[in-house]
């Protein structure tokens, strides 16, 4: 499993852009300064949060047998957010 910074991920309007931050320490930047900037640090800084939401359907899906296409899917984009496959 890879490793990223753990914990909530925030943005804040930085120097070059938009900066993912948590707490007072800045993890990176999204540069530019439109809205298309802005929607793409949104998204990177909720990233942790959707990973542990898509480990939790991924898991709902095994114990159901919901459904095995979505099941792979969730465990495919897991596996590519902790640095596997791409």
């Amino acid at each position: 499993m890879s490793k990223h910074t753990q914990g909530k991920w925030a943005t804040s309007v930085g120097e070059f852009g938009f900066d993912i931050c948590k707490g007072q320490g800045t993890i990176g930047t999204v540069y530019g300064n439109d809205t298309d900037a802005r929607a793409n640090a949104n998204l990177i800084a909720s990233a942790p949060e959707m990973l542990e939401a898509l480990k939790m359907v991924a898991e709902y899906c095994d114990r159901s047998l919901y459904s095995p296409k979505i099941e792979k899917l969730c465990k495919d984009l897991i596996s590519k957010a902790e640095g596997g496959a791409k």
